[in-house]
């Protein structure tokens, strides 16, 4: 199964004049769902690792890694055991640069863009820590994820940075959350940066990114995109969502194993931007995809497998997959 997903919950019903053409369409996705069904849920069991029994509900938090790609990642290990010195010197930036390349031209990327991290709370982090180190104003959500809040905790704790949360109140549309995120803007026109989700983590809503990042953008205010469930269920062009940073898990709904993660910047934001950890190896074509190359002695496999998981969407379809999971939801 590729578990019950609760993440796309849609606006559109909710919009009184496009009603009609939101049922219309609500019945033509049964239709296509329907379709879906027989080829992807039980009829995929065997391609998963799962245990006989065990219906696997809660993909959302740790994902489940198809066989090819679990084969994929093993191969790597063995490369990496065979020669570690060869494998952290040679090796492994090469077979990185691949992998980063293909997962760039799969979100509507410039490679040089991004990065590879462990997982969405390490870009965030990442992010938050690099951009605020002394006083400032944090805007997020009331439906951030806890990470997202206990780092802008940490933040208010150690640097005395303002914390705003922005409360939405459900139920809720789009409309309703693009005036609040307006509204907010122009109470703290001092803001320093604007934290959103594009998929929230509970209760499960798709937060319409695209608008609301030009309303910061006009504002001057950077913006952030935690977008940790996004990869893999939604289809991605980071390009057009522009915002200054965009975070996304690959163990979740792309099926890569766990710790791989990317981290997107916009080029005038990059300097700024470091990993939690700094060591003193790495390579890349510029300062940013150095800093991000090496972060001390890691597996690196995990995000070299995501090439797998990309393969293994593409064989099945990666648009009807996101079709059957939209489908479930």
């Amino acid at each position: 199964t590729f578990g019950l997903l609760c993440t796309l919950v849609q606006f559109a019903a909710s919009e009184n004049p496009q009603n009609m053409q939101a049922e219309s369409a609500v019945a033509e996705a049964d239709e296509t769902w329907k379709h879906l069904s027989e080829k992807f849920g039980p009829h995929l069991r065997a391609e998963f690792a799962l245990e006989d029994g065990y219906t696997n509900l809660n993909h959302g938090s740790y994902g489940s890694t198809p066989h090819f790609v679990t084969k994929a990642a093993h191969q790597w290990q063995r490369e990496m055991e065979a020669c570690p010195d060869r494998w952290f010197r040679q090796t492994m930036y090469t077979e990185l640069e691949k992998a980063r390349g293909a997962i760039a031209k799969y979100v509507g990327a410039d490679p040089e863009d991004l990065v590879f991290v462990e997982n969405a709370s390490h870009g965030m982090n990442a992010v938050l820590r690099s951009l605020i180190t002394g006083p400032a104003k944090v805007l997020y959500l009331s439906l951030a994820y806890q990470m997202v809040k206990n780092a802008a905790s940490y933040l208010h704790d150690t640097f005395e940075a303002q914390i705003v949360e922005i409360p939405i109140t459900l139920p809720t549309s789009v409309d309703q959350i693009v005036e609040a995120v307006s509204a907010a803007l122009a109470a703290h026109p001092d803001a320093s940066l604007l934290s959103l989700d594009h998929i929230t983590s509970c209760p499960a809503l798709v937060m319409p990114v695209e608008r609301l990042v030009p309303l910061a953008r006009a504002r001057g205010v950077p913006v952030v995109v935690d977008g940790a469930h996004a990869l893999g269920q939604l289809e991605l062009d980071l390009s057009r969502i522009d915002a200054d940073f965009y975070v996304a898990n690959a163990h979740k709904w792309l099926y890569a194993p766990k710790s791989a993660a990317i981290l997107w910047a916009r080029k005038d934001r990059q300097a700024r931007l470091f990993p939690t950890t700094v060591s003193n190896l790495g390579r890349g074509d510029t300062p940013f995809q150095l800093r991000f190359s090496y972060q001390g002695t890691s597996d690196a496999t995990s995000l070299l497998a995501t090439a797998a998981a990309l393969q293994f969407r593409e064989r099945l379809g990666d648009a009807e997959i996101r079709g059957y999971l939209a489908g479930l939801a």
